[in-house]
């Protein structure tokens, strides 16, 4: 059965995810979200501003729309937010069968779809064996129900019907939706269901050269709400969600999802601004938009560390559009690789400094460095900028240009030295990581390590004050055995986004050194946004609204918040190190 629908405002299909080195299926059905939807187009409403943001890892999408009403008088729009699920089954003429490619299957859908508990027998090992249904059953047209009657079914449906509880039950229950700060109630629930039958399948799927099921249910819930937006005036649609994101696939190879942005278009006029933030890395399909996208290394929630910010204006969606995330489980890129990995800082210019120490060190058997402050910006965490003044260094500073739009700064604290015990050592501190049983005999514990600095930009004179932890980066450089991101490196707890400008960072109090007063900044870094998110973000606080600026760099910060972690892994190492 198919009911014609104009889906309005974005559509979200996740098609879930692999499990690593399994070796078998788990949950194969393809759960989609979004389709946010009225019955036809919308030419009064503008959607000016959208902001998505697709946490794969915590199984959770929000998404942020500023919309307009371009009329005198109040619009109250009808809509719906589907979940679609297709479930994948074997049927062997009579009921719904296991195999060894289809050991468990989500009842709880099951339980959606035919209206009813479908009794599957199981074996010793409370395994299903069979399911005692016939598919055709379940096809049947679109049936309303109070949205308090659903919950009720879904509370007797769940129960004990999803083996080993795997899944959460807030991935049935909808969407939670916020108009200019108040929730909208769902009021209904719309369940639809239709069959396909091996014969009306195009691709049927395979695994080892046998077919892993002849059928298909398609269960659709329809979540109805209304929408009423103000005469003449702006409202922002606050939406969040459960996703789920678990599908079995061949021993893991990858975690793929898709989102349609596809009917994103069918609102009056384009969208302005448009920005993607998560934990994955996407692909654009069937697009015509000129997308700007950056990898945002130690982001990520998989194994190669990236994430992605993914940047647009003026932008309409074309039919057929979606996004493809993929968060790779094997691969090349591993987090120790810090600067391998990194992004040339080439946005970073005109380096300068009130003072630095005179002379140079030898880093590796080739390679010395000296302690101007274009250390601090060489992609090298075995240096730094050390102020040369008289004392502590209390108002030396560093200064530097930025050419685009920044996420930072990050830094490493006080001069790192190359303690290994799994390469040669080299330079003043000849001793390997195992010999080391106090952290005075450090280079980086007898110079000074900074406690607080001032970010100032040169031009508006606006000032941020940077508090950094008392981090030793050597043990994270060393450490080869597990991944590890680049932000746990990483002292400073107070980074922003930052706009193309000179800025200066100051010393204002340090940790002091046991044997020197020469205060040290190790490598700083940023993650650069682009130049699209940067015209977003200046157009934003120029307005005075930074409707998708403010929510950016509050989940960067969120997910970059590692220092006090960083601290504890430090001690740690520490102790192991001194018994």
């Amino acid at each position: 059965m198919k009911k014609t629908i104009v889906l309005l405002l974005l559509s979200v299909s996740v098609l879930g995810a692999g499990f690593a080195d399994d070796g078998g299926t788990k949950y194969l059905e393809d759960w989609s979200y979004g389709n946010i939807y009225v019955t036809k187009p919308s030419m009064e409403i503008a959607l000016e501003s959208e902001f998505l943001y697709v946490n794969q890892k915590r199984h959770t999408v929000r998404a942020l729309f500023d919309f307009k009403n371009l009329t005198a008088q109040k619009r109250k729009v009808p809509c719906a937010f589907p979940i679609v699920i297709t479930i994948p089954y074997e049927f062997d003429g009579t009921q719904i069968v296991t195999s060894d490619f289809r050991a468990f299957y989500n009842l709880t859908a099951l339980n959606l779809a035919f209206g009813r508990q479908t009794q599957p027998t199981r074996d010793e090992g409370r395994a299903f064996k069979t399911i005692p249904v016939n598919p055709l059953e379940a096809d049947k047209k679109l049936r309303v129900i109070p949205y308090a009657e659903y919950k009720k079914q879904l509370d007797e449906f769940y129960g004990e019907n999803v083996f080993h509880k795997d899944k959460n039950k807030t991935v049935y229950e909808g969407v939670n939706i916020l108009l200019n700060g108040k929730k909208v109630p769902i009021t209904h629930v719309g369940i639809e269901t239709s069959v396909v039958q091996e014969s009306q399948m195009k691709v049927p799927e395979e695994w080892g050269g046998l077919p892993v099921y002849n059928g298909e249910i398609t269960l659709k819930l329809h979540f109805y709400h209304e929408l009423e937006f103000p005469a003449s005036s702006s409202s922002v649609v606050d939406i969040t969600y459960a996703t789920d994101t678990d599908k079995g696939a061949k021993r893991g190879e990858a975690y793929k999802s898709v989102y349609d942005i596809s009917t994103g278009g069918t609102w009056a006029g384009s969208i302005k601004n448009f920005v993607l933030l998560t934990d994955d890395e996407v692909t654009v399909h069937n697009s015509v938009a000129q997308f700007e996208q950056k990898s945002l290394f130690g982001f990520g929630s998989y194994s190669d560390d990236r994430g992605t910010i993914l940047c647009a204006r003026n932008y309409k969606p074309s039919a057929r559009e979606y996004f493809e995330f993929t968060g790779y489980t094997y691969g090349d890129e591993i987090g120790w690789a810090f600067m391998q990995n990194r992004e040339k800082q080439d946005f970073v210019r005109n380096i300068s400094a009130s003072s630095f120490l005179d002379g140079s060190f030898k880093i590796g058997d080739e390679k010395s460095s000296s302690y101007k402050p274009e250390c601090s910006f060489d992609g090298e965490f075995l240096n730094g900028w050390v102020e040369g003044a008289k004392g502590d260094g209390i108002g030396e500073w560093i200064e530097f240009t930025l050419t685009s739009t920044v996420f930072g700064p990050f830094m490493t604290n006080g001069l790192t030295r190359n303690y290994t015990s799994k390469q040669e050592s080299w330079g003043e501190d000849s001793v390997v990581l195992s010999d080391i049983h106090d952290r005075k005999e450090l280079t980086w514990t007898k110079n000074n390590r900074i406690k607080t600095m001032t970010l100032e930009n040169v031009k508006t004179h606006e000032k941020r004050k940077l508090n950094l932890v008392d981090l030793y980066a050597g043990f994270r450089l060393d450490d080869r055995e597990t991944e590890t991101r680049w932000l746990s490196a990483n002292a400073n707890k107070n980074p922003c986004i930052l706009l193309p400008g000179t800025y200066r960072l100051s010393i204002d109090s340090v940790y002091k050194g046991t044997k020197w007063s020469d205060t040290v900044l190790g490598e700083v870094w940023f993650y650069d946004l682009g130049k699209t998110f940067g015209a977003i973000a200046a157009d934003e606080l120029k307005s005075g609204k930074p409707f998708i600026t403010a929510e950016v760099e509050k989940l960067l910060f969120r997910f970059s918040d590692y220092t006090e972690g960083n601290v504890k892994h430090m001690e740690e190492e520490f102790i192991n190190l001194a018994r």
